[in-house]
């Protein structure tokens, strides 16, 4: 997989222009992943997003999760990084949570954060539900 990062302060920046051009963004990373042979994303957004983008950041994910299958192929996957919070804030939970659940529906799974546990596997687990296969 391709990692999509950003980090801190700087990030914030790059978070907004990416929301800004969101479908030509997952047009071009799509695109790329064709030409680096790369199966997929993971979506790692470690600075906040702008006040009220949480919306437009699941709609990213999604239509780069639809991009990256139709130019690589259906077993092509964007993974989302446990990192904001269901107000765009940085904020790892260590699990799939109500707060990190909508960006985990827009993509095809999560990547938790390091700090996990059995038991946040199991809720994880839980929450996730059956997932359509690929």
């Amino acid at each position: 997989l391709g990692v999509i990062c950003t980090e801190h302060t700087l990030g914030q920046a790059d978070n907004a222009l990416l929301l800004k051009h969101a479908p030509l963004a997952a047009e071009k990373l799509a695109q790329i992943a064709v030409f680096y042979n790369f199966d997929g994303w993971l979506v790692n957004l470690e600075s906040d997003l702008p006040g009220g983008t949480v919306g437009q950041c699941v709609e990213f994910l999604k239509v780069l999760t639809d991009c990256t299958k139709r130019y690589v192929g259906q077993h092509a996957q964007v993974i989302y990084y446990d990192s904001l919070d269901e107000n765009g804030k940085v904020s790892y939970a260590n699990a799939l949570a109500t707060c990190n659940k909508p960006y985990f529906e827009a993509c095809d799974g999560i990547f938790t954060n390091y700090w996990w546990t059995a038991k946040d596997l199991a809720m994880s687990r839980h929450l996730a539900g059956a997932r359509p296969s690929a």
